[in-house]
């Protein structure tokens, strides 16, 4: 076999191995963003419920509830964090794009490239920061006012729905960097296009 031949064949075998893996993360992806979306979905339809009880319970019977409050309150801290991390992945975060749709192919590439770095970094920190308050609302026992639902429990959407956000910023950037043949496209959304 000639040395060219060898490189030809380490080639294709490259191609191939990032064609695998490029449809690994695809699935992954996608899998990801389905159990997402159903779980956003569920959370918004228990916050309705709980809300509707609420005002049944309230106005119809005189009968108020304080674990509604809770209940929705938790349900809508959960949604913003995690519906968040849909909207980053799909790229529907507010965003203004003039200038991006302005630029070369090229510099809309390095822009991409720079806003997920800094999408990953920023999100990636606060989903730290975020881990350090859960614990310490777990360590100190703290506890809603009215029902004594752990409060640990509100904001451990914040280092999740972050770090999801972190991720979904990654597998874009995977998205940006891989050749043209290879890449696999948001699920919805335009950004970056």
């Amino acid at each position: 076999m000639a040395m060219g031949d060898s490189r030809q064949l380490d080639s294709t075998r490259n191609r191939g191995a990032v064609a695998r893996a490029a449809a690994m993360l695809h699935s992954l992806d996608i899998l990801i963003m389905w159990l997402l979306t159903a779980v956003v979905g569920l959370i918004f339809a228990c916050m309705m419920v709980a809300v509707f009880v609420a005002v049944i319970f309230r106005e119809a019977f005189g009968l108020p509830f304080p674990w509604f409050a809770d209940v929705s309150r938790y349900s809508l801290i959960w949604l913003v964090f995690l519906g968040s991390a849909v909207l980053a992945r799909r790229g529907e975060h507010i965003c203004i794009d003039l200038l991006h749709k302005a630029l070369p192919p090229l510099g809309r590439r390095l822009v991409n490239i720079t806003v997920c770095i800094v999408g990953i970094v920023l999100s990636s920190y606060f989903a730290f920061l975020g881990t350090r308050f859960t614990v310490l609302a777990f360590q100190q026992g703290q506890t809603s006012a009215s029902t004594y639902l752990p409060a640990w429990i509100g904001y451990l959407a914040i280092p999740l729905g972050l770090g999801l956000m972190a991720l979904a910023y990654l597998l874009y950037l995977v998205e940006v960097l891989l050749p043209g043949n290879h890449r696999f496209r948001l699920l919805g959304g335009t950004f970056g296009r």
